[in-house]
């Protein structure tokens, strides 16, 4: 197509199609009309008129090889994107080839361990093991049996019921020495209610229903003491010591209490039983000593050498107390 039109842009040009057709047909010579042209004439006729025929198959032939253009580069686009997907695919297969081969290795690696251990194994003769095997073995099911028997919650419940039924002695022994209530039956521990009991023909009684505060504060002292015993007695890692703060309190009206002399109290049965209570203390301590001690804060102050001989402070009356006042009181002015 280039090729004809460069031809007829030439001829155009020069004007050659007009200059032609407008020759007129004479004869040179005589000036007489020819109806036959010259040989030059047909000749750039015929040539012409093959160039306009070229140009009419070329202009016919252009849809068609614009259609034909059209389908090669539909063709080449469809033809990128399978190149592109391969390309895409080649590169998974190169990975999964690269993942197979880690994983081939990693397995050749185990199959040479497996390999090594195998051989390892086979080198030892375990018979000469067996008898050290088996002494490991019995030593092991001794000990097997020894924890069993230790964690065995019958075997349990029935050792600590066993201890405290030592302890439910000395505290039913002590309870009558005080005169607490209920001291004619059995008073124990309940492990599981963590409360003092009494074993009555009709029951179990507990230590709220036990009476008045007198009974309440003698079988705390006789329950910590007898526990105090107990874990002295079996070497226990306990704290060999007991604060008790205010044991007489139940005994001393709170409005009339001053200097805590047993005289304060009304009844003579009283400044009894608080004596009685510090006599019985002052034997447990002495029963125990040296691997017990008493500290005790108490209002009482009983008048005799034994009682006063045990105080380590001085009585805290007036201004004398656990808290000095110059802590917390604010100096006047004069005593800045």
């Amino acid at each position: 197509e280039n090729a004809v039109n460069e031809q007829a842009y030439r001829l155009k040009s020069i004007n050659l199609f007009e200059k032609f057709e407008k020759t007129q047909k004479h004869c040179p010579v005589c000036a007489s009309p020819q109806n036959e042209g010259t040989h030059f004439e047909t000749i750039t006729s015929h040539a012409l008129q093959d160039l306009s025929s070229k140009l009419e198959g070329v202009g016919r032939s252009r849809p068609r090889v614009s259609v034909y253009m059209n389908q090669l580069r539909e063709e080449q686009t469809s033809i990128g994107t399978q190149l592109r997907r391969t390309k895409a695919s080649i590169n998974k297969i190169r990975e999964q080839d690269h993942e197979a081969i880690r994983y081939e290795e990693l397995n050749l690696q185990r199959a040479r361990l497996s390999g090594k251990v195998e051989l390892y194994l086979d080198s030892i003769d375990w018979n000469k093991d067996t008898n050290d095997l088996a002494n490991q073995i019995d030593l092991l099911d001794e000990k097997i049996n020894i924890l069993s028997d230790k964690l065995d919650p019958d075997a349990l419940q029935e050792k600590l019921n066993a201890q405290l039924n030592c302890i439910a002695d000395d505290m039913t022994n002590w309870a009558k020495e005080l005169n607490l209530g209920y001291s004619e039956t059995r008073i124990r521990l309940d492990a599981k209610k963590l409360t003092v009991v009494s074993d009555t023909p009709h029951g179990v009684v507990p230590l709220s229903n036990m009476g008045s505060g007198e009974n309440w504060v003698g079988y705390h002292l006789i329950t910590y003491l007898a526990l105090a015993k107990w874990f002295i007695e079996q070497s226990r890692p306990v704290g060999r010591f007991i604060f008790f703060d205010q044991p007489t309190q139940v005994y001393f009206p709170a409005d009339r209490s001053n200097s805590g002399d047993l005289s304060e109290m009304e009844k003579d049965e009283d400044r009894q039983s608080v004596k009685k209570m510090y006599q019985w203390i002052f034997k447990i301590v002495e029963l125990l000593s040296p691997d017990l001690q008493i500290i005790i804060t108490d209002h009482a102050d009983i008048d005799e050498e034994w009682f006063q001989d045990a105080i380590r402070d001085q009585k805290w009356r007036g201004d004398h107390a656990l808290i000095p006042k110059h802590w917390y009181e604010m100096p006047t002015d004069e005593e800045m």
